[in-house]
């Protein structure tokens, strides 16, 4: 499958050269508005941002500082608003993806394996 959707983006990348080389050229296009326009930059220095603090402070507390800015820059969403939803969105991917599929993520400042035995232990009936 990876093999095959690689050759149909680099035949679909060789179509759009083609094409984009086939048209004149547009004097109106400005970098900074067509190319390059702020909401990209910003979004590529997060993601940046989130690849360098990942390994560090961890998949909980990076994604939870991601999200919140990302909502808040795309969207334009009060702060509360921003944080509620994203804290929303990485519980439940952690819930599905760490205890359900139970994909190991980086754990980082978060005390990820305490949480998990007290969530198993109060299922349990165990909880203090």
């Amino acid at each position: 499958i990876p093999m095959v959707t690689s050759a149909v983006m680099l035949v679909c990348a060789g179509l759009i050269l083609w094409d984009t080389l086939r048209r004149p050229l547009s004097k109106s296009e400005k970098i900074e508005r067509d190319i390059l326009p702020v909401k990209v930059v910003g979004t590529i220095a997060l993601v940046v941002g989130y690849a360098l603090v990942l390994k560090p402070l961890g998949f909980l507390p990076t994604s939870f500082l991601f999200l919140t800015l990302m909502i808040r820059f795309l969207a334009g969403s009060n702060l509360m608003r921003a944080a509620l939803i994203a804290f929303v969105s990485v519980l439940v991917i952690w819930l599905v993806f760490r205890l359900i599929f139970t994909v190991l993520m980086p754990p980082g400042i978060v005390p990820e394996a305490e949480i998990i035995a007290w969530v198993k232990a109060l299922f349990a009936g165990k909880a203090e």
